[in-house]
């Protein structure tokens, strides 16, 4: 029986294929099986079938703890706002009511207010209508002073004009008077000095007279 089921053969078998630890010199295979490849196959898809629900159940619990935490938090919060209303609530309860307060929950402090946007919406028209005729005011009156400016000035210019004329003639008879003083004191017996005195004195009158 032992000669005719255990006997030595030789299979070649593909590299990867062997999961025999590999000794330094000749590696045994006297405890070696061989398993057939759909064997093999099966075993694999059922470990990616139970890896795969690993994971899925991996993902369920993930998903429960995360939505776990979303409802504590939102129960906090519901907390927290419970109990931020319950003091506003002893708030009001311990306010004391005036008489503007009562106008506000009446809704009478809107009346009022839109009364007071139009008084001061009438004060700021008439503000702008005051503006614009004080500055109408100023600009005519800057307009006048301009003219009055001009025409003094013009008025200026003529009385300088004047003077000069004046000074002038001024001038030209002290010179006559000067010539008239010296001719008298001449010898009065010369017939051709006071020829040439009148017709110099005439000369001058025509001067002056220009």
């Amino acid at each position: 029986m032992k000669i005719r089921y255990n006997f030595e053969t030789i299979v070649y078998i593909r590299q990867g294929f062997v999961e025999v630890p590999q000794l330094p010199v000749a590696t045994d295979y006297k405890d070696a099986i061989l398993v057939d490849k759909s064997v093999i196959d099966h075993e694999n898809k059922e470990i990616v079938i139970r890896g795969d629900q690993k994971v899925k159940l991996m993902e369920a619990i993930s998903e429960f703890k995360t939505g776990l935490k979303r409802v504590r938090f939102q129960k906090k919060r519901l907390d927290l706002e419970i109990k931020d209303f319950e003091e506003r609530a002893k708030d009001v309860q311990l306010y004391r009511v005036t008489k503007q307060t009562q106008e506000i929950i009446q809704g009478k402090h809107q009346k009022k207010d839109e009364e007071d946007k139009k008084r001061l919406e009438n004060q700021i028209k008439q503000l702008e209508e005051n503006a614009q005729k004080r500055i109408k005011t100023i600009n005519e009156t800057k307009a006048k002073l301009k003219r009055e400016i001009r025409e003094k000035q013009m008025e200026s210019e003529q009385l300088e004009n004047r003077a000069r004329h004046l000074k002038s003639n001024v001038d030209q008879r002290k010179a006559i008077m000067s010539l008239k003083s010296n001719t008298m004191t001449d010898d009065d017996a010369d017939p051709s000095k006071k020829i040439k005195e009148i017709a110099h004195k005439r000369k001058l009158l025509d001067i002056a007279k220009q």
